[in-house]
């Protein structure tokens, strides 16, 4: 096929064209997130200024376009204000802009690839929804992602029952996507971890029977990392909820598989458990 001899849209442009800008603005998303994954932090804020004011400063109005589109946009903003409730940086503001960012993805997930979805902003007039479209699955992924990262927000806040909320739509949001997927497998039992930890706050031991779904779901998928994690945050639920014997046994778990996959993060927050659990362990025998 040849893309050059076909015209898209109201600028004349050929697929190509506008799939090589496309495929710019999403990489440009992906080393957010890289840097992220690497706990590179500052680095990952500052990138993320440094393409936000590039791109106020296009004076292509098809690229400024594609760049500014709220899905673009969105992609962005998910990871750069997750970086920096990661970082502690300006939380707060982080946390509401992500609450804006779930709102914006949400209009465009209700409406379908004919509706416009914000008349009432002359830069987003060309905006349309996107259900029923082939991109549709992209917006559920990116909403279920936004609203776990919101829940992490809110956990590090101390607000629990707003974190159970947000974890509680991105499951909704999930199930939408066709099961069987290995990205949403992995994303799913993130959000059940992250979920069964809020519960836990507010006093709920069903807490325990999300955490252990989260561990199964990791289990299938087979990273080792993650199956630590979920063993901690287990041993850390049992622990709060006085389950010592539990939380010891899950906490050794969880030790044992980081030192394993030589990771020390997770090898500290493992021994944080453990010496919580061997510390609560006398009162444990009296009673």
């Amino acid at each position: 096929v040849d893309f050059k001899t076909y015209v898209p849209n109201k600028w004349g442009e050929t697929r190509l064209e506008v799939l090589r800008r496309s495929a710019q603005a999403d990489d440009a998303t992906l080393w957010i997130l890289r840097l992220f994954l690497r706990h590179k932090y500052v680095q990952a804020i500052l990138l993320a200024e440094s393409i936000q004011d590039r791109i106020s400063h296009l004076s292509n109005p098809k690229e400024k376009h594609t760049w500014n589109h709220t899905l673009t946009q969105s992609e962005r903003a998910c990871w750069l204000e997750t970086v920096k409730i990661f970082a502690g940086v300006d939380v707060q503001e982080a946390i509401k802009a992500l609450e804006q960012t779930a709102k914006n993805l949400e209009v465009l997930r209700k409406e379908d690839y004919h509706t416009p979805v914000f008349p009432e902003l002359p830069e987003k007039l060309d905006e349309r929804g996107f259900k029923e479209h082939p991109a549709y699955p992209r917006i559920l992924m990116d909403l279920t992602i936004t609203y776990t990262n919101l829940g992490y927000g809110y956990v590090s806040i101390g607000q629990y029952n707003k974190a159970t909320i947000a974890y509680n739509q991105a499951n909704k949001v999930a199930r939408e996507l066709l099961p069987g997927r290995f990205a949403l497998q992995s994303q799913t039992a993130q959000l059940l971890n992250n979920l069964s930890r809020s519960l836990v706050e507010t006093g709920q031991k069903r807490s325990i029977r999300i955490c252990e779904d989260a561990l199964e779901l990791r289990k299938e998928v087979g990273d080792w990392l993650p199956i630590a994690l979920s063993y901690n945050t287990l041993a850390l639920i049992r622990n709060d909820l006085e389950q010592v014997y539990g939380a010891l046994e899950a906490s050794a778990t969880a030790l044992a598989i980081s030192r394993y996959v030589e990771d020390s993060r997770v090898t500290g927050l493992s021994l944080l458990q453990v010496g919580e659990a061997l510390r609560r362990l006398p009162v444990s025998h009296l009673n």
